[in-house]
């Protein structure tokens, strides 16, 4: 159930649709501002309340009769991820595959991003970031919160019925990397959970073939973006995929620079080497992809990045690392609920294998602690 502080958030979000359709006001910015008031929910690991937020911000997206467009990828990937963590299998994979239909539908969505954008400094890893004891090298590139649409995809479009509908808004700006994002997230759900069944799904082929219906993009960190996307589908319909392989390593820098979906990329990466019994070279990659999470604030891969990092210190004999998810508990405490309680959890696995055992039961106390707060 949800609490009645998490119900009026809601009912707050419902009643600013409702004031904004009464005012006739335009939209601009995709997704809307109820997504990410939803995705703070989610992070701090409200996850029922967020799963509701996510409808809203679902109801708020853009469509031409019942045709929707690739702003409705976020907010349904992020309903499955609530719902996942719920341990609602079968209806999380339904939402993931929702999102992914939709970019099987939109193809050329990018060609719509207007290639006048603007331009932001690189940056450091912040320097409270250092559970690990090292740095991340170099800097970081910095991707735009939102570009420009050079069409806006309502404009002059005609509905089912034959209706023309006017351009709602002239000025449309779209979070291109948050839906990037969101679609790195479905397609990793949906290799995890569909495992072996992926490349006999109806699915499968249809994604493969839009992102090798083009190659390559005008803005350096979008064509990465389609690049990494490109590798999580066929390393999804083969798991031995060399193109897919060499497509994740080609995607984790931009121009010599780490970028917001470095950490996804190492990630996958990591998941290889681990499968293969690798753990020391599968560590390093998610020690780096763990502190690109952080910076980048990007809750879910956070979250899985911690818990395959314990699973590989645990399996590798790395006791060590229970100092680091000790520390990276304390420094996430506010800012990620969710993966705090997972690191506890993994300290406490790690632990259980050697004399610390009352340092194990301690960290196992914190992680129900922290899930049940």
């Amino acid at each position: 159930m949800c609490s009645p502080i998490g119900r009026l958030v809601v009912v707050l979000l419902a009643l600013q649709l409702g004031v904004e359709k009464a005012l006739g006001q335009a939209f601009s910015e995709l997704p809307r501002p109820q997504y990410y008031a939803a995705r703070e929910l989610h992070s701090a690991g409200a996850q029922l309340t967020a799963l509701e937020g996510f409808g809203v911000a679902y109801g708020l997206a853009r469509r031409v009769g019942n045709v929707r467009w690739v702003d409705s990828i976020p907010p349904l990937v992020m309903s499955g991820e609530c719902l996942y963590q719920q341990g609602q299998i079968s209806e999380a994979l339904s939402q993931y595959d929702a999102a992914l239909a939709l970019l099987v539908q939109n193809p050329a969505w990018i060609d719509q991003l207007d290639l006048v954008v603007d331009e932001v400094e690189d940056f450091e890893l912040n320097k409270g970031l250092n559970w690990f004891n090292k740095r991340v090298p170099g800097r970081i590139l910095r991707v735009p919160e939102a570009i420009q649409l050079a069409a806006d995809p309502l404009a002059a479009q005609a509905t089912p019925g034959g209706a023309v509908v006017a351009p709602v808004s002239l000025v449309t700006r779209l979070d291109a990397a948050e839906v990037f994002y969101t679609i790195a997230i479905a397609l990793s759900r949906r290799a995890e959970l569909l495992g072996p069944l992926t490349p006999h799904n109806p699915l499968t082929a249809p994604l493969i073939e839009v992102f090798d219906s083009r190659r390559g993009h005008p803005i350096p960190w979008v064509a990465q973006s389609w690049t990494l996307l490109s590798g999580l589908a066929r390393l999804g319909a083969d798991p031995n995929s060399a193109a897919g392989v060499n497509a994740l390593r080609e995607s984790v820098q931009v121009g010599g620079s780490y970028h917001y979906l470095s950490s996804v990329a190492l990630e996958a990466l990591a998941g290889r080497d681990a499968k293969q019994g690798k753990y020391q070279q599968a560590i390093e990659n998610l020690q780096t992809a763990h502190l690109l999470a952080a910076q980048f604030q990007q809750h879910v891969t956070l979250n899985s990045t911690t818990k395959l990092l314990y699973q590989c210190g645990a399996a590798g004999g790395q006791a060590a690392l229970a100092d680091a998810l000790e520390a990276f508990a304390t420094w996430s405490r506010k800012s990620s609920p969710m993966a705090r309680a997972t690191a506890m959890a993994g300290a406490a696995r790690i632990l259980a294998g050697t004399p610390a055992q009352e340092r194990a039961r301690k960290a196992a106390a914190a992680a129900s602690s922290a899930l049940i707060a």
